[in-house]
């Protein structure tokens, strides 16, 4: 399942949105969204810009995955510029920073779902 986040910043799976609804209590205000859930003929396009960039047929595109790789078809990733927001304690993480400027991604955040462990 799925959930509006509301003001504009798209959807999430259920676990993430909740994540989500929580940083945006701790901030006082709704977390900055550029993207979260994208649909798999979005991630495919932005996928063919990247290629093509990396081909040199194309202008620059930001680093993508196809639809069936990316965590974004799947409801758990968000682009936020917001850095301040406290992503990494309600199980957001960066996985798309790279030494490489073409491949850094600072702005994108993957959700991993917590899991519980015995005290």
């Amino acid at each position: 399942m799925t959930t509006d986040l509301g003001y504009g910043r798209g959807w999430a799976a259920d676990d993430a949105t909740q994540s989500i609804f929580r940083i945006d209590r701790q901030l006082g205000h709704p977390v900055q969204i550029t993207e979260a859930g994208r649909s798999a003929a979005d991630a495919d396009a932005n996928y063919a810009a990247y290629v093509a960039y990396k081909n040199g047929t194309g202008p620059w595109a930001p680093r993508a995955l196809p639809a069936s790789a990316s965590v974004h078809c799947w409801g758990e990733a968000t682009d936020s510029d917001e850095h301040g927001a406290p992503w990494e304690p309600n199980g957001w993480i960066e996985t798309a920073r790279s030494d490489d400027p073409d491949e850094d991604e600072p702005w994108h955040r993957e959700y991993i779902k917590p899991r519980h462990r015995p005290h």
